[in-house]
């Protein structure tokens, strides 16, 4: 593996768009945007700047730690952030005509994580 973050990145999105079926067996859409994250959904001004399509997912990679394990061997450890982005155009609020589409919102990310807790590099 000559670029750790490059071949994971590609694995993560191929995984998940091999597995949408996950998405619409449980009536929800599958991702419409995969993105390396730089960080654009966190600042406000950009979210104008760089439109992306929703529900989105984006991938981080932090500092690699790589130790060595033998004199020929070493081993790499990479911590890497999965974010899920989808428009929450409904209300929370308890009562609200529309809180049951918004309770229905937050089970898009444990899809997500069910999928890539299967995954093996």
């Amino acid at each position: 593996m000559q670029f750790i973050e490059k071949e994971l990145y590609e694995a993560f999105i191929a995984r998940i768009k091999a597995k949408s079926s996950h998405f619409t067996d449980n009536s929800h859409e599958p991702p419409a945007h995969y993105d390396w994250d730089r960080e654009q959904y966190e600042v406000d001004r950009d979210r104008d700047e760089i439109p992306f399509m929703r529900p989105a997912i984006f991938i981080r990679f932090g500092e690699i730690d790589i130790t060595s394990r033998t004199g020929t061997t070493m081993r790499a450890s990479i911590p890497v952030t999965i974010t899920c982005v989808q428009d929450k155009y409904v209300d929370a609020m308890d009562g609200a005509s529309n809180q049951p589409e918004y309770l229905k919102l937050l089970e898009w990310k444990y899809l997500v994580n069910d999928i890539l807790n299967e995954f093996k590099p």
